[in-house]
């Protein structure tokens, strides 16, 4: 990652990629001064810590967490749970000296939650309230609060937020952006709409939510899976199709080409994922919009032996990145990740 320069982590499909242990790594590898975050409830980023226990982040980036001397951003982008900020915050010891939240953060409340549970069950929506606070508050609406307005959330509202995300890259700061959800749940992608999530999922909007200037960016880090995933149907709904060079499979045929039963659950919802088969065009296409110049794919052991070497001869020959990560061992969290480029 780039020196004075806030590099981002995004999604190239539509989420479940492993930001949570892809940013695990990048912690342990890199000195991190800066982490933001507009990540909500309707999406969670996981990691294994050192006594092998499973962390789920919903509110605080990971490798904010993993990097106790970084300053902790929570944008304006950003929806939340009072509860469940509140809860991270004493898990993981972060204090008003570390955190900063955008005085324009809405806040999620259960009429929230009960909005989309009535209204959004059509698009197999997580049903977390997300995408209503955040309709809300562009309404200008009184029935939700923004942070600033929240005596809890007091002593870690700061105005001066752009000011100070400058001030540490201009002395040398290593920032990471953490985008969550994926590229093609973007609620401005024209293919899938309205089987998507309830904000832009980019590069540039990352920028416009933290009010800084697009010229601090650094690496635009992108993860894609093997096989895409996208979050299971509820009755009565659908979460939306795929790219037109894609098809969707059952886990028992990726189980029996693998030759081991597999199935996931989403981290949210705990539903079972839908799953299918790598889109070259829409991967080539979030690499194009987002200038994506690292690689981590992920659940590499989901392919045999031959299907990695065609996946990395199309990466390496296809592209010109300038760092290319194969990553398996997803299924524990016992992460093997081996830098091919």
């Amino acid at each position: 990652m780039k020196a004075g320069k806030l590099n981002v982590i995004i999604d190239n499909a539509w989420g479940s990629c492993g930001k949570g242990n892809i940013e695990a790594f990048l912690a342990k590898n890199h000195k991190i001064d800066l982490v933001t975050s507009m990540n909500s409830m309707n999406s969670g980023h996981q990691f294994k810590d050192d006594n092998g226990e499973v962390h789920t982040c919903k509110m605080l980036p990971v490798a904010g967490v993993l990097s106790p001397k970084s300053i902790i951003v929570i944008s304006s982008g950003q929806a939340i749970c009072i509860e469940r900020l509140m809860g991270e915050i004493e898990e993981y010891g972060v204090g008003p000296e570390r955190l900063m939240i955008s005085p324009t953060a809405v806040i999620i409340n259960q009429y929230c939650k009960d909005y989309e549970a009535e209204h959004l069950r059509y698009i197999a929506s997580t049903m977390q309230g997300t995408g209503a606070a955040q309709a809300l508050k562009a309404m200008r609406s009184p029935k939700v609060q923004i942070a600033r307005d929240v005596p809890e959330l007091q002593p870690y509202v700061r105005f001066d937020i752009p000011e100070v995300i400058m001030s540490i890259m201009q002395t040398g700061g290593v920032g990471l952006v953490e985008i969550p959800q994926g590229i093609g749940l973007s609620v401005d992608n024209g293919r899938f709409y309205p089987m998507v999530t309830s904000r832009p999922i980019n590069v540039a909007q990352a920028f416009a939510y933290l009010d800084v200037p697009v010229s601090l960016l650094g690496d635009v880090i992108g993860l894609a899976r093997t096989y895409p995933i996208r979050v299971g149907n509820v009755e009565g709904g659908y979460s939306g199709d795929v790219y037109q060079d894609s098809k969707e499979l059952s886990w028992e045929e990726i189980s029996k080409r693998i030759g081991r039963p597999v199935k996931e659950l989403t981290t949210v919802t705990k539903r079972v994922r839908r799953v299918f088969e790598f889109s070259k065009f829409g991967f080539q296409m979030g690499v194009k919009r987002n200038g994506i110049n690292v690689v981590f794919l992920t659940f590499v052991d989901y392919l045999r032996d031959d299907e990695r070497e065609t996946m990395k001869e199309y990466l390496l020959t296809k592209f010109n990145f300038d760092e290319v990560y194969f990553v398996s061992g997803f299924g524990d969290f016992d992460n093997t990740i081996k830098k091919i480029k």
